[in-house]
């Protein structure tokens, strides 16, 4: 039986009782200030030794991270905003001091879209920290709620389970269930809830690791399988749960010790997400697809994964590192590259769609293919590259899919003022998840390790398609609701340890207000 302590109001932090929170260490945003003050220092140094551009760049990235790094969550926000800064100056910046844009190309207007792109991600922030704002007592109730002290034990083995069944067999919605290909896809995303939860619980006690490294070989093992490099986000994620310990506002010398070893921590695999990068695009991703696409691999996963780490062997000694970092530059800026001839051709060589584009995505969202059956396959993304950015991009023919992003689509449907009106929705939209989420996760650790799956899924990809990102964030967010509304309750009763516990407020990340 597990004993429940409610804090009192005297208890809470300043910014839980109070409108507008007082002092900077009581703040619901405690970098918003310092990191606004250091990107401001990052942007002098790249106005010297950059351009302004540059600047305004580097002084965006460390004030959006400072805005939407929460005290009373996860940094999943801030990694998100991080990740899609990346992909959106990427190619400036390499343009700017190689002389010419990563892979090739001829953006005119390349300064033009990295402003806007960072007005984007202004508005993204504002639309989530105003949903928000407005069902502030309902994120507070979960992540304010009594610490559950699970079985590490016992999320550890779930995370086996769950995953097991993917060295033995290959799982494939489409041949399962062609209509409801998608509800399955969304079901099998929530086998990745444990692995996070297990993470999450580890960094917040500080043991658990060698769980938390055996996991993290299990689950990422079949991702490796697909041809695609979905096993980056289990990186991302590690990063995220590890920077969460990471509070420089709780001024204690216990506190000042952990976050030396989390920014190091953090670094290393850092450094270790940019090698594998390097290694993937550098060589082993178009050799690996090329066996298992073809069809020349006729072998079980367990014994793909041994064949896998062939293909790797082979290719790293034979990797030119230079020309695999600009391939990886190339893939991360190409939604940049497109976004600019978006905005070159349009409306100078074609008109502004006005709403075309968010209405095939509100329809794709809202005629869900189980129901309509007759629903036309959107296929891969490449049509929009060839239509609207006028580059003759490889498509469903080859069975490949280049992305514009979703940035990209706002522009075309109302310009400049789309970007920015339609990344508030957006980001709103964000925020939306977050509070229903809120609402049926049975506890806070729950609540983070499910908006983490989805938050890395489709808040990261900048070159993402709008069509589609929209309607999986919502199908994912509903079923994932469904999902631990009806059986969240039974899970977390199997998960929490069968000692006796005293659950408690962790105040820890807040520090002490100003007095």
């Amino acid at each position: 039986m597990t004993e429940t302590v409610v804090a009192t109001n005297e208890e809470l932090p300043a910014f839980a009782l109070q409108v507008r929170p007082k002092g900077r260490r009581g703040s619901l945003y405690p970098l918003q200030i310092p990191l606004a003050v250091v990107g401001a220092i990052a942007g002098v140094l790249a106005l010297l030794f950059q351009d302004w551009i540059v600047a305004v760049a580097v002084f965006s990235l460390f004030a959006l991270v400072g805005a939407s790094w929460r005290a009373d969550m996860l940094p999943i926000i801030p990694a998100c905003i991080a990740f899609q800064w990346i992909s959106a100056s990427t190619g400036y910046i390499f343009n700017l001091n190689a002389g010419h844009f990563p892979g090739g190309g001829y953006p005119e207007r390349l300064g033009e879209t990295l402003l806007l792109s960072m007005a984007g991600l202004a508005a993204v922030v504002a639309g989530l920290r105003l949903m928000m704002s407005l069902f502030k007592r309902t994120i507070f109730d979960k992540t304010l709620a009594p610490t559950m002290r699970y079985n590490l034990n016992r999320v550890f083995l779930l995370t086996l389970v769950v995953f097991a069944g993917s060295y033995v067999i290959d799982i494939l919605p489409k041949q399962i269930w062609f209509g409801g290909a998608q509800i399955i896809e969304n079901l099998l995303a929530l086998r990745f809830v444990p692995y996070f939860l297990l993470l999450v619980a580890a960094f917040e006690r500080g043991r658990g690791f060698s769980q938390v490294v055996i996991a993290t070989l299990w689950v990422t093992a079949p991702q490796l399988l697909t041809g695609f490099s979905d096993f980056k986000e289990i990186l991302f994620v590690i990063i995220i749960a590890a920077l969460a310990q990471w509070r420089p506002w709780v001024r204690t010398r216990q506190q000042r010790r952990q976050n030396t070893r989390i920014l190091l921590f953090g670094a290393l695999i850092a450094v270790m997400v940019a090698a594998f990068g390097i290694i993937w695009t550098g060589g082993v991703k178009q050799e690996w697809r090329d066996q298992i696409w073809s069809g020349n691999v006729n072998a079980s996963p367990t014994e793909r994964i041994g064949l896998f780490f062939d293909t790797v062997a082979r290719v790293v000694p034979k990797l030119n590192v230079g020309q695999a970092a600009e391939t990886l530059a190339t893939r991360i800026s190409s939604g940049t590259l497109y976004f600019t001839y978006v905005v070159e051709r349009l409306p100078r060589v074609m008109p502004h769609e006005n709403g075309l584009l968010i209405g095939k995505a509100i329809t794709n969202a809202t005629q869900p293919r189980f129901l309509f059956p007759n629903k036309v396959n959107l296929g891969g993304d490449s049509w929009l590259v060839r239509r609207y950015a006028g580059v003759a991009a490889a498509g469903d023919e080859v069975g490949a899919s280049i992305g514009l992003g979703y940035m990209a689509e706002f522009y075309i449907d109302f310009g400049m003022l789309g970007v920015i009106g339609l990344s508030i929705f957006w980001g709103a939209i964000g925020g939306g998840v977050m509070v229903l989420l809120a609402k049926v996760c049975p506890s806070r650790e729950i609540f983070l390790a499910v908006i983490i799956g989805i938050f890395t899924q489709y808040f990261m990809a900048f070159d993402g398609s709008f069509i589609k990102l929209f309607a999986g964030l919502l199908q994912r967010t509903l079923i994932a609701a469904a999902v631990f509304a009806l059986v969240g309750p039974r899970i977390q009763q199997w998960l929490l340890s069968g000692r006796r516990v005293l659950a408690t407020r962790d105040l820890r990340q807040f520090g002490q207000p100003q007095t």
